[in-house]
């Protein structure tokens, strides 16, 4: 809920752990159940407190439409498991240990060519098939979902480049 009050004293403005100071959210322990006072909560605070005083009075860089409605789109592609409304939605962790076994299974150390076709394939498939219904229902389950994402896209990559290398050996 709106106003609510993370672990260790930080107000978060909206369910989406944004914190009273513009553009700084509360993460990991901090955003909810955790203990108050840890170190990383202490230097997150000492290092908010220390760039709020540095940006202090300085005049803001204007920004065009054009950029304001990227920053619109961003904010919306990455909130978006937050607010998965589908009938069928995908659990990130799950869809990770199947990223992780076409990694394995089809671009282990021993590559063939058909195999790492087939992956980029599958991977393809994931990121077009399962992502846009990836769901989070809090943010440490948003960034979960994030890095799965990312995942894929480096998981490609990978096999591309592998597809590239010529040379035989191990």
């Amino acid at each position: 809920g709106i106003g609510m009050q993370a672990s260790g004293g930080v107000l978060r403005e909206n369910e989406n752990a944004e914190t009273g100071v513009k553009n700084l959210f509360a993460g990991g322990t901090v955003s909810g159940g955790g203990s108050a006072g840890s170190h990383g909560f202490t230097w997150a605070c000492l290092i908010a407190d220390h760039v709020t005083e540095l940006v202090k009075g300085e005049k803001l860089e204007t920004f065009g439409a054009e950029q304001l409605q990227q920053v619109e789109q961003t904010k919306k592609s990455v909130m978006a498991p937050l607010n998965q409304k589908s009938e069928y939605r995908v659990n990130p962790l799950e869809l990770e240990d199947y990223v992780r076994n076409i990694n394995y299974n089809y671009v282990g150390v021993r590559r063939v060519k058909a195999k790492m076709d087939r992956a980029v394939e599958l991977l393809k498939f994931a990121n077009k098939g399962a992502v846009p219904m990836l769901y989070a229902k809090n943010p440490h389950e948003l960034m979960r979902a994030l890095e799965v994402k990312d995942i894929i896209q480096i998981s490609e990559l990978h096999a591309q480049c592998a597809l590239r290398r010529t040379e035989s050996r191990m």
